[in-house]
């Protein structure tokens, strides 16, 4: 049964129910109201069938015009007849009416509090489950790093972390990050691929990850476009996880770099960029 169907049904029950109740002032017979109405009522089943058929005119059967002379106890009317009287003794009875009322009223709330539950469950989500962000992305030269490395000048080491901030732990972790040297204007090029879940990781609540790694070996004139801040360094990348409910998450991020070059302490901090980062 889907999402939709049950709150239907159990609306079609309450108007039924509530039909139901309307009705039983109206339905115990009375012979004034057939034999002082009973030409009123032969003319409307008359058009209404003449309607229904496509004919001008149309005969009542004699088990209808018996009903009509002997009144007998049980309620033998067209739909459309029935109705008609039914919802005319509804308005005539403050009792009937006060209980139309009162089942709609009763229905309506129902609806609301359906809306409410569901708003309140969605609100709890959202405050329980997992958030996972970078919390911090530097880069720096080898000659900086404690020990000291000095045969990495052409390359930088670039460090990323993030961090789980919800209050139930990040399942099924997996993240991708890569830097780029590129135009600040070309920056909306840097789009992360899909994610392969090769490996997964669990990050409770408060708990960081991390990636570092290497840069490919810069060449003399990306060197240069950087000194001369032509060009920006870039760190950009994905994060994919479930939650403890099974609801799948994602942020995109996209820092830079645009400081002095080379670096003359390290590490750099980066600036997260104006676009890229969003999340769900």
């Amino acid at each position: 049964m889907g999402k939709t169907e049950l709150p239907l049904r159990l609306l079609l029950a309450a108007l039924i129910y509530s039909v139901l109740i309307w009705t039983l002032p109206s339905l115990s017979p009375n012979c004034d109201h057939y034999q002082q109405n009973a030409q009123h009522e032969r003319q409307q089943t008359q058009l209404v069938t003449s309607c229904l058929r496509g004919k001008c005119q149309t005969e009542e059967s004699e088990t209808e015009e018996a009903y009509y002379q002997a009144c007998p106890n049980t309620v033998f009317e067209l739909p459309v007849n029935f109705a008609i009287r039914t919802w005319n003794s509804t308005l005539d009875d403050p009792v009937a009416l006060f209980t139309a009322i009162l089942g709609i009223a009763t229905v309506a709330l129902w609806w609301v509090t359906q809306g409410i539950l569901r708003d309140t469950k969605d609100t709890s989500k959202k405050q329980l489950r997992a958030y996972v962000f970078p919390s911090s992305a530097t880069i720096n030269h080898g000659r900086f790093m404690d020990p000291p490395i000095t045969n990495k000048d052409a390359q930088l080491w670039v460090h990323i972390e993030w961090k789980n901030t919800g209050q139930t732990p990040a399942y099924k972790v997996i993240s991708w990050s890569n830097f780029e040297i590129i135009e600040w204007n070309n920056e909306g090029l840097l789009i992360p691929p899909k994610l392969e879940p090769l490996h997964t990781n669990t990050l409770g609540t408060s708990i960081t990850g991390n990636r570092g790694f290497w840069t490919r070996v810069l060449n003399p004139a990306e060197l240069l476009e950087l000194t001369e801040q032509k060009k920006l360094i870039y760190l950009y990348g994905k994060i994919e996880y479930e939650d403890v409910f099974g609801s799948s998450h994602y942020t995109n991020f996209r820092l830079y770099y645009n400081g002095t070059y080379p670096i003359s302490a390290g590490p750099a901090g980066l600036s997260f960029s104006v676009n890229g980062n969003d999340s769900d």
